[in-house]
């Protein structure tokens, strides 16, 4: 342990127990920790011992109950969009689409219509799509790039699969996938 240290596995500080010793962390000399929140039972670390034991931090909630028990996305009161397409990404595709001159002619609603239709999965891939997270996956596609975003041009496809169509057709984009899988791969 990184110098001496009162405290030991089983400890409780706070809402936290502490689970087991990590070792020390050489550049500041302190030893780290896991521990157990008391509250959901959430294993967590390995932190400093200046972290378990801040004075201010003792009857805090702690992290991993906030986040667990504050309402995000449609639950939060501050929501805005439909169902559980965000209203930032409607007025993110609004806003493109007015940069690059294309038609808008759809509402959220439509937008959401048409995930319902896709069952929330990729067009072409049939991959599961989600709006959230740290890893956002859903991207609107315009099925024909003549158009702009009208109802039946719309189409639900993953992100990287709409980076890759780019300005291609349908037509063209299925035409160059089949060559990618059909070609040999040794050329």
């Amino acid at each position: 342990m990184a110098g001496k240290t009162p405290y030991k596995i089983g400890d409780i500080i706070g809402n936290k127990e502490i689970v087991e010793y990590c070792g020390a962390d050489k550049k500041f000399r302190v030893s780290l920790w896991k521990y157990r929140c008391l509250i959901c039972g959430t294993i967590s670390g390995p932190v400093r011992t200046g972290t378990l034991t801040r004075k201010d931090r003792l009857g805090a909630v702690p992290r991993c109950c906030y986040d667990r028990n504050r309402a995000v996305g449609k639950l939060s009161p501050t929501w805005k969009g439909y169902q559980d397409i965000p209203h930032s990404y409607y007025s993110q595709i609004l806003s493109g689409a007015k940069k690059r001159n294309y038609t808008f002619r759809i509402s959220i609603e439509d937008m959401w219509d048409q995930w319902v239709k896709q069952s929330g999965r990729c067009a072409y891939t049939k991959l599961s799509l989600n709006f959230g997270g740290l890893c956002p996956t859903a991207s609107l596609d315009r099925i024909n790039n003549i158009y702009g975003y009208e109802v039946g041009n719309i189409q639900w496809v993953h992100k990287t699969i709409n980076k890759m169509k780019n300005d291609m057709d349908e037509d063209e984009f299925l035409n160059f996938c089949a060559m990618v899988t059909l070609s040999p791969k040794d050329l």
